[in-house]
């Protein structure tokens, strides 16, 4: 008996593969654990992304509400809604937990699940692992909109190619859009803004974009769809047009529409200009400027066009039905128009531009600067679609304390910038 243990023992091969065998379990568990160590890890990380990303979300709803205690619920449904959509399906029974501050403009949302571990699950070790994420964003004043296109499901909504620029450091830009491609910049052209959200996606290279433009926000509803309508009343110029010379001209209903062409300089009287039926067209050399004046678009091709080497300066009224509005669009227009900006030297349009079903091209081509806007103290466009193109520059400035105009109350409660603090 003794001689069969002594060679058991002296047996180095069978002690090896023994050895060998004992070893490989182990390593087996350490592999184990460290593959799903691997994978929980993974998942708390996607959990914190959507986190983040839906406190975001929660916090731009609170800018948009305006501030209001009552809209807090739904605050909290935009942000519970956003997780289940994005989280990790791997990660079970979730739960979110959203609070609000309308009084400070701060936001927290806490999610929370389990993650089932099935190798410790065949070791039986509980399974189940708890993972959570925690995510802040506070509202900071001093960002206003300055941009907002309210198309709500075609790409490029807001569009850039060539080496056009829209230039809006101090405010925040927002394409309503769900397409995916609801923002696209290409070539050399760029988006700089305080702030670019879209309800959708965007199309780019990182530097078209500065910042980086934030996807999924909630769409902005329109804030001037409530304003009433001008009533226009009966016509007081038919098919009015100036080619030469220095002329004063006085507000009133233009059917047929207003046209400035070759040499000819006008100067607008404060008031509300109608265009009925026609379009506002300044072209070749002429000139055209003035101070609180108002223009309504209404009826069949009604909409303005600045081109080849046209100088406009325009501000919107200071007062009365169209005060702040410097191009507004009847709201009823069952037609979409495009007005266009060809010449780079329009430098005034102080005012708000709304244009509710139709779009704003802004293509300057040849020499010399692109640049548009740029002597205004500040331009708030709301359009169905907003186009840049060739050489342009949009500068969309934001001193509003330059100047009498007064910016929508509807549009101006719009304004803040929105951080993640934790």
């Amino acid at each position: 008996m003794w001689q069969l243990f002594k060679k058991f023992f002296n047996n180095q091969s069978g002690n090896i593969a023994l050895s060998f065998a004992l070893a490989s379990v182990a390593l087996v568990g350490v592999g184990g654990g460290v593959l799903d160590y691997a994978a929980q890890s993974s998942s708390k990380s996607q959990m914190q992304g959507v986190a983040d990303a839906a406190v975001l979300v929660a916090a731009n709803e609170l800018k948009l509400s305006g501030s209001k205690a009552s809209q807090a619920t739904t605050i909290g449904s935009v942000a519970k809604n956003y997780v289940k959509k994005n989280i990790d399906k791997n990660i079970r029974n979730v739960s979110v937990l959203v609070g609000v501050s309308v009084e400070t403009g701060h936001v927290n949302v806490k999610v929370s699940g389990y993650v089932e571990s099935s190798f410790f699950a065949l070791l039986g070790i509980n399974p189940i692992q708890k993972i959570s994420a925690n995510a802040s964003a506070k509202i900071l004043g001093g960002l206003p909109l300055c941009v907002l296109a309210l198309e709500q499901s075609e790409k490029r909504a807001i569009s850039a190619t060539s080496t056009a620029q829209l230039s809006a450091a101090g405010c925040s830009v927002h394409a309503n859009s769900l397409s995916t491609n609801a923002i696209e910049v290409w070539g050399n052209a760029k988006l700089k803004t305080g702030l670019t959200c879209s309800s959708g996606g965007f199309a780019g290279g990182q530097t078209n974009f500065i910042p980086s433009v934030i996807s999924d926000c909630p769409p902005v509803s329109d804030p001037l769809a409530s304003r009433p309508d001008y009533a226009s009343g009966g016509c007081n110029y038919m098919n009015k047009s100036y080619s030469s010379g220095k002329h004063t001209i006085w507000p009133g209903v233009y059917c047929g529409g207003l046209k400035i062409t070759a040499h000819a300089e006008v100067e607008y009287s404060p008031g509300v200009y109608v265009m009925k039926n026609g379009k506002f067209e300044v072209s070749g050399k002429a000139e055209a400027e003035g101070e609180h004046d108002g223009f309504y678009f209404t009826g069949l091709n009604s909409f303005f066009g600045f081109h080849a080497q046209a100088e406009v300066e325009f501000s919107a009224p200071a007062t009365g039905d169209l005060a702040g509005m410097l191009f507004f669009e009847d709201p009823n227009q069952t037609q979409s128009y495009i007005n266009s900006i060809t010449s780079a030297k329009i430098k005034s349009l102080v005012g708000t531009i709304y244009l509710p079903k139709s779009e704003l091209q802004v293509s300057v081509n040849g020499a010399g600067s692109g640049d548009v806007a740029q002597e205004s103290a500040f331009t708030v466009i709301v359009a169905r679609q907003i186009t840049l193109s060739g050489k342009s520059r949009l500068v969309l400035n934001t001193d509003f304390a330059a100047t009498d105009v007064p910016v929508p109350e509807s549009i101006s409660r719009l304004s803040g910038q929105i951080v993640l603090t934790k």
